[in-house]
């Protein structure tokens, strides 16, 4: 699979519209929420000089039952964690309004 240059992106229909996108340097739609991830994440983000704002996919996707409570406690304990990455549960439409707000010089 060819891997997009760039994790947060405008990607451009043939028609000219434009559409603010994310790939979330995780690499999964199935993080567990660990700090190796956590970690792995902000080391592997493309972007970090155009944008702070990041996503990341946690829980057993594709039918698998989403989050677990060891995941949603971990998630909790890293919160404040020196060394790690600011992190907040929010929804997807949360998350692109931050990203739309913060992001500056983006590809297309």
């Amino acid at each position: 699979m060819n891997k997009p240059q760039h994790h947060t992106f405008y990607w451009e229909g043939l028609d000219g519209t434009r559409m603010l996108t994310h790939f979330p340097p995780t690499d999964t739609y199935n993080a567990v929420c660990t700090v190796k991830e956590a970690l792995f994440h902000v080391r592997n983000y493309k972007d970090l000089e155009r944008s702070n704002e990041s996503y990341a996919l946690f829980g057993f996707g594709d039918g698998g039952g989403g989050p677990t409570k060891e995941m949603l406690e971990r998630l909790r304990r890293m919160q404040d964690l020196d060394g790690l990455p600011r992190m907040a549960v929010r929804s997807s439409d949360e998350f692109f309004d931050r990203l739309e707000a913060d992001v500056k010089e983006l590809n297309t």
